[in-house]
């Protein structure tokens, strides 16, 4: 089973459907699995009758459910915005107030001081007050927009940078070309789905029907942990930033022996992305 980024849905639907597909923080998830959960989502979704183009804040930290919620947006045309829970109160607020997003999948556990008109969990919609979407529609006919992140806000206010199809298709096609993804790839994750450098081994995973390990930040933050949890899946394809892979370089477990799955490095800095280096754990 694979999740067609191109078009937005699940495919293969009987092929592989016991395989792993996400290892999260809080547990995993066959391919079967989070379509049936991203099934949830959609029917939450159309309850509240959201329109195409209304952007849905989903706010958590690595949970599978994450994934579920994110693969049901793609699949209605609802422009997603990914939050962690590292993200500033302030920042989710201003974020709100930006998109005029009336509806939260908060998968944290934890309550969120801020209004939504309905709030979405991983069991039950709270429905506060009536919903208005009329002056929050980004809806584009022919390339429709997927996600919107927004920028770190260093040089001013944050800025939503909106992703449409057609960018991820491109990104797709560059990713067939350039690499020999398979669907027995394991991709690492180890960024924040807020920040961009989490959308190479999201998508990626999803669209070659591979699988992903979600890093929580207790595990990131255990050089030892880390390296288990890689080794325990089988991770093989590895994505951070030079600075978070840095701090292996002395961690005696860090080593092709030791993981041998592990093949392809993704690391990105500033503007420039490196990739393909194989046997860097030698």
């Amino acid at each position: 089973m694979i999740f067609n980024i191109k078009n937005c849905k699940f495919e293969n639907a009987t092929a592989d459907a016991g395989k792993l597909s996400i290892c999260g923080s809080d547990g995993d998830y066959t391919w079967a699995e989070l379509q049936l959960r991203s099934q949830y989502f959609i029917q939450q979704f159309q309850t509240l009758k959201i329109p195409t183009g209304h952007p849905i804040l989903i706010y958590g930290y690595k949970q599978k459910d994450f994934i579920a919620a994110i693969t049901a947006c793609m699949q209605l045309h609802l422009p997603y915005i990914p939050l962690d829970t590292v993200v500033p109160f302030e920042r989710i607020q201003k974020i709100k107030n930006i998109t005029g997003a009336q509806v939260l999948v908060n998968l944290s556990g934890n309550d969120l001081a801020i209004n939504f008109a309905a709030i979405i969990t991983q069991n039950e919609i709270n429905n506060f007050s009536e919903v208005n979407f009329t002056d929050a529609i980004y809806h584009r006919e022919h390339d429709p927009i997927i996600y919107i992140i927004f920028t770190s806000g260093s040089t001013g206010e944050p800025k939503g940078v909106q992703i449409t199809l057609q960018a991820l298709t491109s990104y797709m096609d560059w990713m067939e070309h350039d690499f020999g993804f398979e669907a027995d790839d394991v991709f690492v994750n180890q960024a924040p789905f807020s920040f961009d450098l989490s959308v190479y081994e999201l998508m990626a995973f999803l669209h070659f029907g591979a699988t992903i390990i979600l890093n929580d930040n207790a595990v990131a933050a255990d050089q030892l942990a880390f390296v288990e949890r890689v080794k325990r899946y089988g991770g093989s394809i590895w994505v951070s930033t030079p600075s978070f892979a840095y701090k292996f370089l002395g961690v005696e477990e860090f080593n092709s022996s030791n993981i041998p799955s592990l093949r392809i490095f993704f690391i990105l800095w500033r503007n420039f992305t490196s990739s393909n280096f194989k046997n860097i754990v030698g």
